[in-house]
């Protein structure tokens, strides 16, 4: 009801993520009119019109920054969100519904001293490579790969008050849910079943190849980061994997699956193209480094 204490705040940084946005916003509209979650949208560096969408729903806060920066729209989030916890970060992309989210309010109230990130799966809708990529992909045990325990690559992630405290802002990386997960130890991380959230794939190989890219040179620089001010802070596990060793593991792996024994050819060709992308990203990201270059929100 109007008046009542919010159950949390939320922030969302936003890049031209203007016909995308309304899904999520639909979706917390009603608790963000009430107050009952107090939703913060920081558009930056937008060429569309993205805080204009985010400010037709009512009792959604929205300011815009002119430089296109992730870490600079949260910390800024962070300031709007005046001092209600528990928070969350969501991608303007995430698809889930209100109960989600406030799975992972619930979550983070009950286990003080942990992060919580939701259970994830990917809507794949793109080209044939595309498809064939994420079957390949789908082979991966998410164990073995060092995905389960990780807040990092689910759209979502947050904490309470106490386990929020650990950092005042976010450091000037591009991998920001990374560091979010490297904070805290294995135990301290709470992926919450009952917070099923779909992550949009990427529907064009150029893209996918630009978001791998993306994830791997902020990977290396977080790492980089973590080695000079991280102190006892846990590196991720999913650092470990390069694009070059992804997609030697896989091979490895498909010559020992059943589905390479039942259906070869298709197995064979879809570990084919998922070793071309992934081996196409590590060319890029080592020609990105030499280059020194910066790719935040391409």
């Amino acid at each position: 009801m109007p008046g009542s204490k919010p159950i949390g705040s939320l922030v969302i940084a936003a890049h031209n993520e203007a016909s995308t946005l309304p899904h999520l916003l639909d979706v917390l509209g009603e608790s963000a009119r009430s107050g009952r979650i107090r939703v913060v949208v920081v558009a930056n560096g937008c060429r569309d019109d993205t805080a204009d969408v985010a400010r037709s729903y009512d009792g959604v806060i929205v300011e815009e920054l002119a430089r296109a920066n992730k870490i600079d729209a949260l910390n800024r989030g962070d300031e709007l969100s005046d001092d209600i916890f528990p928070r969350l970060y969501v991608d303007a992309d995430a698809i889930c519904d209100v109960a989600a989210i406030e799975s992972l309010f619930e979550a983070a109230s009950r286990h003080d001293n942990c992060a919580v990130a939701p259970r994830i799966s990917r809507r794949v809708a793109g080209d044939a490579m595309v498809r064939a990529y994420f079957r390949a992909l789908s082979r991966f045990p998410s164990k073995s790969s060092g995905f389960a325990g990780q807040l990092a690559g689910r759209a979502i992630y947050g904490a309470s008050r106490t386990a929020r405290s650990r950092f005042v802002r976010f450091p000037d990386v591009i991998n920001d849910d990374g560091y979010f997960n490297a904070i805290y130890a294995p135990s301290e991380r709470l992926v919450v079943d009952e917070a099923p959230v779909i992550v949009p794939a990427k529907e064009t190989v150029s893209d996918l190849v630009a978001q791998l890219v993306r994830v791997g040179i902020g990977n290396v620089q977080l790492e980089s980061w973590l080695a000079l001010n991280g102190g006892d802070m846990r590196r991720t596990e999913v650092l470990d994997m390069s694009p070059r060793a992804r997609a030697r593991r896989l091979i490895r792996r498909q010559l020992d699956d059943p589905w390479f024994r039942d259906e070869p050819v298709v197995a064979l060709l879809d570990a084919s193209i998922y070793a071309a992308i992934q081996l196409t990203a590590a060319v890029r990201i080592r020609i990105a480094l030499r280059r020194g270059g910066d790719v935040r929100w391409r």
